[in-house]
């Protein structure tokens, strides 16, 4: 990774707390514009709320149909469930290979760190109700410029340098 790139300081104080190995080890490289999927987010938020060397329970393979007891990151993605920061992406759903979106990090990091009763995340539904009984129409950008100005203002997210991707998945350096 370049010397100047905007999120180098970020990246490495991740790296220093055990947080992530990069996406590669001989030679170490991070990735920065590769896009993060749910299972890597799942274990990145585990290890960032309990510390490099947490290593979660054994996984069921029960919580999600899409994640068995031997997926690399059952165990990761069992824990978040349980910790109550993700419901997954459908009835019985994960989703483990899909993209991060920056509307999904938002509530992530919301819940990582205020817990899953955390007004910002709750409030969203009844924002939501409220325009649409006015007639509006929350769309996408609304609802990730809502989250996401209330997590650059705590500094838990930095503000994104570029463009936003068009699928709508965050690249490694945002998170």
């Amino acid at each position: 990774m370049p010397s100047d790139h905007w999120a180098r300081s970020w990246i490495e104080t991740l790296y220093a707390a055990g947080i992530t190995s990069g996406c590669g080890t001989n030679p170490l490289t991070f990735c920065p514009d590769a896009p993060v999927t749910r299972a890597e987010m799942a274990v990145f938020l585990e290890r960032g709320m309990n510390g490099a060397a947490y290593n979660p329970p054994a996984a069921t393979g029960t919580v999600f149909t899409d994640i068995s007891a031997d997926y690399w990151a059952a165990a990761w993605v069992e824990q978040l469930f349980a910790d109550g920061i993700t419901a997954g992406c459908g009835p019985d759903l994960y989703c483990p290979n899909d993209y991060v979106t920056r509307d999904q990090m938002a509530i992530f990091l919301l819940r990582a760190k205020y817990g899953s009763a955390h007004p910002t995340a709750r409030n969203w539904r009844i924002f939501r109700r409220t325009h649409r009984l006015l007639g509006g129409r929350v769309d996408r950008t609304t609802r990730r410029r809502r989250h996401h100005g209330w997590l650059w203002q705590r500094q838990l997210l930095p503000k994104p340098a570029g463009q936003p991707r068009r699928d709508g998945s965050l690249p490694r350096e945002d998170i």
